[in-house]
Protein backbone atom coordinates (compact mmCIF):
# COMPACT_ATOMS: atom_id res chain seq x y z
CA UNK A 1 0.00 0.00 0.00
CA UNK A 2 1.39 3.16 -0.53
CA UNK A 3 0.37 6.99 0.31
CA UNK A 4 1.02 10.65 0.43
CA UNK A 5 0.24 13.47 2.35
CA UNK A 6 -1.59 16.76 2.85
CA UNK A 7 -3.76 19.71 1.72
CA UNK A 8 -4.22 22.92 3.71
CA UNK A 9 -7.59 23.85 4.93
CA UNK A 10 -8.75 26.21 8.22
CA UNK A 11 -11.74 26.41 10.98
CA UNK A 12 -12.67 29.86 12.27
CA UNK A 13 -9.62 31.01 10.38
CA UNK A 14 -7.00 28.85 11.93
CA UNK A 15 -5.21 26.94 9.49
CA UNK A 16 -4.09 23.40 9.96
CA UNK A 17 -3.22 20.10 7.51
CA UNK A 18 -5.92 17.48 6.69
CA UNK A 19 -4.45 14.77 5.74
CA UNK A 20 -5.79 13.30 2.72
CA UNK A 21 -3.85 9.64 1.84
CA UNK A 22 -3.70 7.97 -1.47
CA UNK A 23 -3.77 4.28 -0.73
CA UNK A 24 -3.06 1.72 -3.55
CA UNK A 25 -4.97 -1.55 -3.45
CA UNK A 26 -5.79 -4.54 -5.71
CA UNK A 27 -9.81 -4.54 -5.00
CA UNK A 28 -11.37 -2.17 -2.51
CA UNK A 29 -15.19 -3.66 -1.60
CA UNK A 30 -17.43 -1.20 -0.21
CA UNK A 31 -19.95 -2.26 2.19
CA UNK A 32 -19.12 -5.47 4.86
CA UNK A 33 -22.39 -7.36 4.67
CA UNK A 34 -22.21 -11.07 3.69
CA UNK A 35 -21.73 -10.25 0.14
CA UNK A 36 -19.09 -7.62 0.80
CA UNK A 37 -17.29 -10.05 3.19
CA UNK A 38 -17.50 -12.99 0.75
CA UNK A 39 -16.04 -10.96 -1.83
CA UNK A 40 -13.46 -9.96 0.09
CA UNK A 41 -12.75 -12.92 1.71
CA UNK A 42 -12.53 -15.24 -1.42
CA UNK A 43 -10.04 -12.41 -2.54
CA UNK A 44 -7.85 -12.06 0.23
CA UNK A 45 -7.33 -15.90 0.41
CA UNK A 46 -5.67 -15.64 -3.10
CA UNK A 47 -3.23 -13.79 -1.36
CA UNK A 48 -4.80 -10.11 -2.83
CA UNK A 49 -4.87 -6.47 -1.40
CA UNK A 50 -7.95 -6.16 -0.24
CA UNK A 51 -9.51 -2.99 1.13
CA UNK A 52 -13.36 -3.21 2.96
CA UNK A 53 -15.02 -0.27 4.03
CA UNK A 54 -18.13 -0.32 6.24
CA UNK A 55 -19.80 2.94 7.18
CA UNK A 56 -21.20 1.05 10.46
CA UNK A 57 -19.89 -0.40 13.20
CA UNK A 58 -20.69 -4.05 13.63
CA UNK A 59 -22.86 -5.57 15.32
CA UNK A 60 -25.67 -3.90 13.77
CA UNK A 61 -29.58 -4.65 12.97
CA UNK A 62 -30.33 -5.72 9.74
CA UNK A 63 -32.97 -8.11 8.29
CA UNK A 64 -32.63 -10.92 5.80
CA UNK A 65 -32.40 -13.58 8.92
CA UNK A 66 -33.56 -16.85 6.92
CA UNK A 67 -31.17 -18.25 5.08
CA UNK A 68 -31.24 -20.65 2.21
CA UNK A 69 -29.54 -24.55 2.38
CA UNK A 70 -27.66 -23.25 -0.69
CA UNK A 71 -25.60 -21.23 1.50
CA UNK A 72 -23.50 -23.78 3.32
CA UNK A 73 -21.53 -24.77 0.01
CA UNK A 74 -20.25 -21.20 -0.06
CA UNK A 75 -19.36 -21.29 4.09
CA UNK A 76 -17.38 -24.50 3.81
CA UNK A 77 -15.51 -22.85 0.92
CA UNK A 78 -15.07 -19.85 2.42
CA UNK A 79 -13.54 -21.84 5.35
CA UNK A 80 -16.40 -19.97 7.93
CA UNK A 81 -18.13 -22.71 8.22
CA UNK A 82 -17.15 -23.91 11.67
CA UNK A 83 -17.33 -20.97 13.19
CA UNK A 84 -21.17 -20.43 12.08
CA UNK A 85 -21.87 -23.88 13.72
CA UNK A 86 -20.23 -23.07 16.67
CA UNK A 87 -22.18 -20.10 17.09
CA UNK A 88 -25.82 -21.81 18.15
CA UNK A 89 -27.85 -20.33 15.44
CA UNK A 90 -31.14 -22.31 14.63
CA UNK A 91 -31.11 -24.70 12.51
CA UNK A 92 -33.50 -24.78 9.51
CA UNK A 93 -34.91 -28.12 7.92
CA UNK A 94 -37.62 -26.60 6.14
CA UNK A 95 -40.54 -24.26 5.05
CA UNK A 96 -44.28 -23.50 5.81
CA UNK A 97 -46.89 -21.94 3.84
CA UNK A 98 -49.92 -21.01 5.44
CA UNK A 99 -53.55 -19.38 3.75
CA UNK A 100 -54.42 -16.26 6.01
CA UNK A 101 -57.40 -18.09 7.18
CA UNK A 102 -55.96 -21.57 8.12
CA UNK A 103 -57.66 -23.51 6.04
CA UNK A 104 -54.53 -24.54 3.79
CA UNK A 105 -50.77 -25.13 4.20
CA UNK A 106 -48.15 -26.97 3.22
CA UNK A 107 -44.73 -27.73 4.52
CA UNK A 108 -41.67 -27.76 2.14
CA UNK A 109 -38.91 -30.24 4.09
CA UNK A 110 -35.29 -29.63 2.32
CA UNK A 111 -33.84 -33.78 2.86
CA UNK A 112 -37.48 -34.55 0.88
CA UNK A 113 -36.46 -32.07 -1.61
CA UNK A 114 -35.27 -33.34 -5.36
CA UNK A 115 -32.80 -31.01 -6.20
CA UNK A 116 -31.65 -30.34 -2.55
CA UNK A 117 -28.07 -30.86 -1.76
CA UNK A 118 -27.94 -30.11 1.49
CA UNK A 119 -30.67 -30.83 4.03
CA UNK A 120 -31.09 -27.46 6.32
CA UNK A 121 -30.09 -24.04 6.51
CA UNK A 122 -29.70 -21.29 9.71
CA UNK A 123 -31.47 -19.11 10.89
CA UNK A 124 -29.89 -15.86 11.97
CA UNK A 125 -29.78 -12.94 13.66
CA UNK A 126 -28.00 -10.87 11.50
CA UNK A 127 -26.18 -9.07 14.09
CA UNK A 128 -23.84 -11.43 15.37
CA UNK A 129 -23.99 -13.09 11.73
CA UNK A 130 -22.62 -10.22 9.76
CA UNK A 131 -20.00 -9.69 12.62
CA UNK A 132 -18.57 -13.13 12.23
CA UNK A 133 -18.58 -13.02 8.35
CA UNK A 134 -16.93 -9.23 8.72
CA UNK A 135 -13.82 -10.66 11.22
CA UNK A 136 -13.34 -13.73 9.40
CA UNK A 137 -12.74 -11.46 6.02
CA UNK A 138 -10.17 -9.86 8.57
CA UNK A 139 -8.89 -12.84 9.35
CA UNK A 140 -8.25 -13.78 5.88
CA UNK A 141 -6.06 -10.80 5.05
CA UNK A 142 -8.74 -8.25 4.15
CA UNK A 143 -7.89 -4.54 5.16
CA UNK A 144 -11.41 -3.85 7.12
CA UNK A 145 -12.41 -0.61 8.18
CA UNK A 146 -15.50 0.40 9.91
CA UNK A 147 -17.32 3.47 10.76
CA UNK A 148 -15.93 4.59 6.55
CA UNK A 149 -18.65 6.29 4.19
CA UNK A 150 -17.85 6.09 0.42
CA UNK A 151 -18.93 9.24 -1.10
CA UNK A 152 -18.37 9.09 -4.70
CA UNK A 153 -16.10 6.89 -7.29
CA UNK A 154 -14.31 7.27 -10.81
CA UNK A 155 -13.02 4.92 -12.82
CA UNK A 156 -10.41 4.85 -15.68
CA UNK A 157 -8.26 2.98 -17.86
CA UNK A 158 -5.61 2.08 -14.95
CA UNK A 159 -7.96 1.58 -11.84
CA UNK A 160 -10.41 3.43 -9.64
CA UNK A 161 -10.59 6.06 -7.17
CA UNK A 162 -12.94 5.78 -4.49
CA UNK A 163 -13.57 9.16 -1.72
CA UNK A 164 -14.28 7.92 1.57
CA UNK A 165 -15.08 9.58 4.83
CA UNK A 166 -14.47 8.22 8.34
CA UNK A 167 -16.54 9.28 10.81
CA UNK A 168 -13.87 11.10 12.35
CA UNK A 169 -13.87 13.35 9.77
CA UNK A 170 -10.89 12.53 7.82
CA UNK A 171 -11.35 12.45 4.00
CA UNK A 172 -9.60 9.95 2.33
CA UNK A 173 -8.74 8.48 -1.65
CA UNK A 174 -7.96 5.37 -2.07
CA UNK A 175 -6.97 3.46 -5.58
CA UNK A 176 -7.82 0.22 -6.49
CA UNK A 177 -7.55 -2.05 -9.66
CA UNK A 178 -10.96 -2.58 -9.08
CA UNK A 179 -14.17 -1.94 -7.13
CA UNK A 180 -16.95 -4.16 -5.87
CA UNK A 181 -20.16 -2.40 -4.82
CA UNK A 182 -21.33 -4.38 -2.14
CA UNK A 183 -23.86 -0.78 -0.60
CA UNK A 184 -26.56 -3.46 -0.56
CA UNK A 185 -29.71 -1.20 -1.04
CA UNK A 186 -27.96 2.12 -0.63
CA UNK A 187 -27.28 1.33 -3.84
CA UNK A 188 -23.91 3.31 -3.93
CA UNK A 189 -22.64 3.39 -7.07
CA UNK A 190 -25.88 2.76 -9.09
CA UNK A 191 -27.24 6.27 -7.70
CA UNK A 192 -23.99 7.88 -8.59
CA UNK A 193 -24.79 6.51 -11.93
CA UNK A 194 -28.17 6.95 -12.52
CA UNK A 195 -28.98 3.55 -12.85
CA UNK A 196 -31.95 2.62 -10.45
CA UNK A 197 -34.93 1.05 -11.60
CA UNK A 198 -37.71 0.88 -9.44
CA UNK A 199 -40.28 -2.26 -10.53
CA UNK A 200 -43.40 -0.73 -11.26
CA UNK A 201 -45.60 -3.34 -9.91
CA UNK A 202 -43.51 -4.35 -6.99
CA UNK A 203 -43.56 -1.04 -4.89
CA UNK A 204 -43.29 -2.76 -1.19
CA UNK A 205 -43.01 -1.76 2.03
CA UNK A 206 -42.08 -3.80 5.16
CA UNK A 207 -43.18 -3.69 8.69
CA UNK A 208 -40.99 -5.65 11.33
CA UNK A 209 -39.87 -6.39 14.88
CA UNK A 210 -38.86 -9.06 17.25
CA UNK A 211 -40.77 -10.72 19.13
CA UNK A 212 -41.02 -13.18 22.50
CA UNK A 213 -44.28 -15.28 23.05
CA UNK A 214 -44.70 -16.66 19.56
CA UNK A 215 -45.87 -19.79 19.27
CA UNK A 216 -43.85 -22.47 17.50
CA UNK A 217 -44.13 -25.43 16.24
CA UNK A 218 -42.63 -28.57 18.45
CA UNK A 219 -39.81 -31.05 16.98
CA UNK A 220 -38.03 -30.22 14.18
CA UNK A 221 -40.15 -27.79 12.85
CA UNK A 222 -39.69 -25.31 15.41
CA UNK A 223 -37.08 -23.89 13.09
CA UNK A 224 -38.90 -23.56 9.82
CA UNK A 225 -39.99 -20.06 8.50
CA UNK A 226 -43.61 -19.66 8.60
CA UNK A 227 -45.15 -17.74 5.87
CA UNK A 228 -48.91 -16.33 5.68
CA UNK A 229 -50.64 -15.49 2.95
CA UNK A 230 -52.68 -12.69 2.91
CA UNK A 231 -55.11 -11.63 0.13
CA UNK A 232 -52.76 -9.17 -1.07
CA UNK A 233 -49.79 -8.72 1.65
CA UNK A 234 -48.05 -11.40 3.72
CA UNK A 235 -45.93 -12.35 6.43
CA UNK A 236 -42.61 -13.92 7.81
CA UNK A 237 -42.05 -15.54 11.27
CA UNK A 238 -38.85 -16.36 11.21
CA UNK A 239 -37.00 -18.18 14.78
CA UNK A 240 -33.85 -16.66 16.15
CA UNK A 241 -33.68 -18.59 19.01
CA UNK A 242 -36.27 -20.54 21.38
CA UNK A 243 -37.61 -17.22 22.91
CA UNK A 244 -36.92 -14.86 19.79
CA UNK A 245 -38.68 -14.82 16.44
CA UNK A 246 -38.33 -12.06 13.79
CA UNK A 247 -42.07 -11.30 12.11
CA UNK A 248 -42.98 -9.38 9.43
CA UNK A 249 -45.68 -7.72 7.29
CA UNK A 250 -44.80 -6.84 3.39
CA UNK A 251 -47.28 -4.37 1.77
CA UNK A 252 -48.01 -2.22 -0.91
CA UNK A 253 -46.60 1.19 -0.22
CA UNK A 254 -49.88 2.50 -1.37
CA UNK A 255 -51.76 0.99 1.11
CA UNK A 256 -49.59 2.18 3.83
CA UNK A 257 -49.62 5.47 3.01
CA UNK A 258 -53.55 5.69 3.13
CA UNK A 259 -53.79 3.73 6.69
CA UNK A 260 -52.24 6.90 8.36
CA UNK A 261 -51.11 4.94 11.53
CA UNK A 262 -47.87 4.15 13.11
CA UNK A 263 -46.12 1.32 11.38
CA UNK A 264 -46.75 -0.87 14.76
CA UNK A 265 -50.40 -0.28 14.85
CA UNK A 266 -50.58 -0.97 11.31
CA UNK A 267 -48.95 -4.39 11.80
CA UNK A 268 -51.22 -5.05 14.60
CA UNK A 269 -53.83 -4.99 12.89
CA UNK A 270 -52.92 -6.73 10.25
CA UNK A 271 -51.77 -9.83 12.06
CA UNK A 272 -55.08 -9.53 14.68
CA UNK A 273 -56.81 -10.13 10.80
CA UNK A 274 -55.74 -13.45 10.36
CA UNK A 275 -56.52 -16.52 12.14
CA UNK A 276 -53.14 -18.11 11.15
CA UNK A 277 -51.58 -15.13 12.87
CA UNK A 278 -53.59 -15.12 15.63
CA UNK A 279 -53.00 -18.66 16.65
CA UNK A 280 -49.28 -17.59 16.93
CA UNK A 281 -48.85 -14.01 17.93
CA UNK A 282 -51.84 -13.82 20.41
CA UNK A 283 -49.20 -13.83 23.24
CA UNK A 284 -46.49 -12.12 21.56
CA UNK A 285 -44.32 -9.54 22.99
CA UNK A 286 -42.09 -6.99 21.22
CA UNK A 287 -38.28 -6.95 22.24
CA UNK A 288 -36.86 -3.54 21.19
CA UNK A 289 -37.72 -1.49 18.24
CA UNK A 290 -40.52 -1.59 15.71
CA UNK A 291 -39.09 -1.01 11.99
CA UNK A 292 -40.31 -0.12 8.35
CA UNK A 293 -38.36 -0.20 5.09
CA UNK A 294 -39.49 0.75 1.53
CA UNK A 295 -37.68 0.15 -2.11
CA UNK A 296 -37.83 -3.40 -1.94
CA UNK A 297 -37.66 -4.27 -5.47
CA UNK A 298 -35.09 -3.06 -7.95
CA UNK A 299 -32.73 -3.46 -10.38
CA UNK A 300 -30.01 -1.39 -11.71
CA UNK A 301 -29.45 -1.37 -15.60
CA UNK A 302 -25.95 -2.41 -15.47
CA UNK A 303 -24.44 -4.54 -12.94
CA UNK A 304 -20.86 -4.37 -14.45
CA UNK A 305 -18.97 -0.83 -15.47
CA UNK A 306 -15.47 -0.23 -16.04
CA UNK A 307 -13.32 -2.28 -13.76
CA UNK A 308 -16.87 -2.16 -11.40
CA UNK A 309 -18.69 -5.10 -10.29
CA UNK A 310 -21.75 -4.97 -8.10
CA UNK A 311 -22.62 -7.96 -5.81
CA UNK A 312 -26.16 -8.69 -3.75
CA UNK A 313 -28.42 -5.90 -3.47
CA UNK A 314 -25.99 -3.59 -5.04
CA UNK A 315 -27.08 -4.92 -8.08
CA UNK A 316 -30.66 -5.47 -7.75
CA UNK A 317 -33.38 -6.66 -5.16
CA UNK A 318 -36.47 -8.77 -5.35
CA UNK A 319 -39.00 -9.16 -2.33
CA UNK A 320 -37.59 -11.77 -0.89
CA UNK A 321 -40.13 -14.77 -0.16
CA UNK A 322 -37.76 -17.46 -0.39
CA UNK A 323 -34.66 -16.24 1.51
CA UNK A 324 -32.45 -15.88 -1.33
CA UNK A 325 -30.51 -12.50 -0.21
CA UNK A 326 -27.83 -14.03 1.40
CA UNK A 327 -27.32 -16.58 -0.83
CA UNK A 328 -27.26 -14.20 -3.87
CA UNK A 329 -25.11 -11.68 -2.10
CA UNK A 330 -22.59 -14.49 -1.37
CA UNK A 331 -22.65 -16.55 -4.07
CA UNK A 332 -22.32 -12.84 -6.39
CA UNK A 333 -19.59 -11.87 -4.18
CA UNK A 334 -17.69 -15.30 -5.22
CA UNK A 335 -18.63 -14.55 -8.49
CA UNK A 336 -16.82 -11.49 -8.79
CA UNK A 337 -14.03 -12.53 -6.68
CA UNK A 338 -13.42 -15.15 -9.34
CA UNK A 339 -13.93 -12.41 -12.35
CA UNK A 340 -11.20 -10.23 -10.85
CA UNK A 341 -8.67 -12.78 -9.71
CA UNK A 342 -8.34 -13.87 -13.25
CA UNK A 343 -8.10 -10.44 -14.56
CA UNK A 344 -5.39 -8.86 -11.79
CA UNK A 345 -3.64 -11.87 -12.78
CA UNK A 346 -3.69 -11.49 -16.64
CA UNK A 347 -3.21 -7.96 -16.04
CA UNK A 348 -6.23 -7.07 -17.64
CA UNK A 349 -9.39 -5.00 -17.00
CA UNK A 350 -11.52 -7.70 -17.32
CA UNK A 351 -13.58 -5.67 -20.25
CA UNK A 352 -13.52 -9.34 -22.01
CA UNK A 353 -14.99 -11.65 -19.25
Amino acid sequence: MRSSSCMLASVAGFPFYWFVQFSTFDVLVIGGGPGGSATAGFLARQGRRVLLLEKEHFPRFHIGESLLPYNRQLFEELGVLPTLEAAGFVKKVGAQFHLGNGSQFVQLVFRQGRFTREPEAFQVERAPFDQLLLEHARACGAEVREGWTVTRFASDAQGVTTEARSDGGLVTSFRSAFLVDASGRGNLTGNQEGLRVIHPRLKKLAVFGHFTGVRLDDGEKAGDTVIVRLPNKWFWLIPLSPQKVSVGCVMDQEEFARAKETPEAIFTRLWQSSVAMRERMQDAHLVGVFHATTDFSYKNRRFVGRRLLRVGDAAAFMDPIFSSGVYLAMFSGKLAAQAINKSLTAGDDGSHR
